[in-house]
């Protein structure tokens, strides 16, 4: 599973407000600069409102850059556990019942610890793994509860008896 575009473009956001903040603080820092090397130097006032924008720009860029960080690790979060998902997912192959049924069942491997079992092919491509329950004739999907035959049922004839009539004797 792929990281949803809501959390890139939250990122991206962060970002770009994490730019323009920076780009005030080399703004303002550029303007002391100018004013230090100007001639008339006005005083205090002057120099200490631009300290101020030059703190409060500082401030806002500091602030954007945590919530970049921790954007990228939620982004970062969500990468490993959609590999570790496709990682997972990989085990497994479409297999056609005997009856045509399409699942997924677990590929065989050398040295495989646990038990042979079927996912949901709805699921599965929802990114869920879900193990289908049941039997060997039929198993259903515990989540979205779609049925799927394995075997064919064997269809038992009853011979009857024929009775006579004198069977109803009074």
């Amino acid at each position: 599973m792929e990281p949803d575009l809501d959390t890139i473009s939250q990122v991206l956001e962060v970002l770009s407000k994490g730019t323009k903040a920076t780009n005030g603080a080399i703004s303002v820092g550029d303007k002391i600069k100018t004013f230090f090397k100007s001639s008339k130097s006005s005083g205090n006032e002057e120099l200490e409102a631009l300290v101020m924008e030059l703190m409060s720009e500082v401030k806002d860029a500091k602030i954007a850059n945590l919530d970049l960080k921790e954007q990228l690790i939620m982004l970062r979060d969500n990468a490993m556990k959609a590999n570790a998902r496709s990682e997972d997912f990989d085990r497994y192959e479409l297999w056609e019942t005997p009856t045509g049924s399409i699942v997924y069942q677990l590929k065989k491997m050398g040295d495989q610890e646990e038990p042979h079992h079927y996912l949901c092919p709805t699921c599965k491509e929802g990114g869920i793994k879900s193990i289908l329950q049941g039997h060997e004739e039929y198993r259903s999907c515990p989540k979205c509860e779609t049925g799927f035959k394995f075997k064919k049922s064997e269809i038992i004839r009853v011979a009857r008896r024929q009775r006579s009539l004198d069977d109803y004797r009074l």
